[in-house]
């Protein structure tokens, strides 16, 4: 019987870093170690010593070298190890990359995590196999079977779904939900339930527009109309009725009940198709007294809304019949403020001669009267 034992092959440095490089230059493992006449493990040790990966690995060859010629054996296995941890450190940062680029992805057990190491290989050129199996907690193994094998036929037509529905979506103007895309797939001759079609309508992030709520503004001022001075700012505060009127217009949301109350169903009847609408309020305030002394309520912003207000101010008060009378034949010119974004400051109660008793201002509510 032969006893006699092959003896063991050495390597030295030079040959496993050329062996090293022509693996990292992108020769497979298992073709290059038939080529070299060595074990498939043994590229792999020698990748894990002399793998340079990236600049920072050259630094640290460099740096365990310049060790190495300072000191003894002490300084060499300082080297070495300075050199294992770096290399786990830059590891570790490429699999934080993995999870900084997976945060968008909905990735639970099973083929979505395989799908995720294509998409993060593809973005992440540094990224090898190893790490990102190492860091989603799946096997190399599990990821090339998954890689053999043929797509469910569930899947393949969640695809097909998911591009009709993405089209379609896009035909309604980002306006469809989930039950009339489902009517406008049937229409394609895809049947499908809506619980699937709102599950590919979250994985692509399909999100329906909302409708804003229709809300009145009064408080867009008309830019090219003439503004008066504000008159208010510099006066005292009124000792006697009729020296400041003041103005404004506020909305409310009108039933059916009350525009049969205010007398404007007639107008509403193009605007009430469910039987509410809004309503607009024009009021005339008497800043001595602090009493409402005309009011008038319209469907809408029109200038004869604060208009007529006026109108019945002036013919509540006793110089209701002064509006035709000359300038100094009026018993009482009261100061009259709207607001400064008043929609009718164009009108007739703000011009610069008006055909009523007042003396024409504006200014913003919250700035006048400057008094209490």
């Amino acid at each position: 019987m032969n006893n006699t034992t092959t003896p063991r092959r050495s390597y030295d440095e030079q040959f496993k870093r050329d062996a090293v490089a022509l693996l990292e230059g992108g020769r497979k493992a298992a073709q290059l170690a038939r080529d070299l006449g060595v074990s498939p493990w043994n590229l792999r040790d020698w990748r894990k010593l002399y793998g340079t990966g990236a600049a920072a690995a050259s630094h640290t060859q460099a740096r365990s070298a310049a060790l190495a010629s300072a000191g003894g054996p002490g300084a060499v296995a300082a080297a070495v190890e300075i050199a294992a941890m770096q290399r786990e450190v830059a590891s570790l940062r490429r699999q934080n990359d993995i999870f900084k680029n997976g945060l968008g992805y909905r990735c639970p057990a099973g083929g979505p995590r395989f799908e995720l190491i294509d998409t993060l290989r593809r973005d992440l050129p540094a990224m090898n196999l190893t790490e990102a199996c190492l860091a989603l907690e799946v096997s190399r193994s599990g990821y090339h079977d998954h890689r053999r094998k043929p797509r469910r036929k569930r899947r393949q037509q969640d695809q097909t779904l998911a591009c009709a529905l993405g089209e379609e979506f896009a035909l309604s103007r980002q306006t469809y939900g989930s039950p009339r895309l489902v009517a406008a797939l049937r229409q394609r001759g895809l049947r499908h339930g809506k619980n699937r079609v709102r599950r590919l309508m979250r994985e692509q992030h399909l999100q329906v527009r909302q409708k804003r709520r229709f809300v009145p503004r009064t408080t867009q001022a008309d830019k090219t109309s003439h503004t008066s001075p504000n008159l208010l700012g510099s006066q005292p505060a009124p000792t006697r009725p009729n020296q400041a009127w003041v103005t404004d217009i506020c909305f409310a949301a009108l039933t059916l009940r009350a525009a049969l109350r205010a007398g404007c169903l007639a107008s509403l009847g193009s605007c009430l198709p469910t039987g509410e609408g809004w309503l607009y309020v024009a009021a005339e305030m008497d800043l001595y007294s602090r009493r409402i002394i005309g009011w008038n309520a319209g469907p809408s912003l029109a200038t004869e809304l604060p208009d007529s207000a006026l109108q019945r101010a002036l013919r509540a008060r006793r110089g209701h019949g002064s509006a035709r009378l000359a300038p100094p034949q009026r018993p009482w010119l009261p100061i009259h403020q709207p607001s400064r974004p008043f929609p009718a400051s164009s009108s007739s109660t703000a011009g610069a001669a008006p055909p009523l008793p007042t003396g024409s201002t504006s200014g913003r509510g919250a700035a006048t009267p400057p008094w209490p």
